[in-house]
């Protein structure tokens, strides 16, 4: 199987987009490829995170990583 990564950058008010968006490319990914999704943010409820987890899990030909570049200056 391929994998190719991907990343994101969104906040809390593009989960719904984005879930829209990696719903899309999962459920059109050939057989063979997988994608490695990662979501750079500063602000995404764990909740969010939850339910965007949960529709990649569904599929099962991707990962999920969430990586906070928030810290404040």
């Amino acid at each position: 199987m391929r994998t190719f990564p991907v990343f994101f950058s969104f906040d809390e008010g593009y989960v719904t987009p984005a879930a829209v968006t990696f719903e899309s490319l999962l459920s059109n990914a050939r057989p063979e490829v997988a994608y490695e999704l990662f979501v750079l943010h500063e602000n995404i409820s764990s909740a969010s995170q939850a339910r965007l987890r949960s529709l990649v899990d569904r599929h099962g030909n991707g990962s999920l990583t969430f990586i906070s570049v928030g810290g404040g200056a």
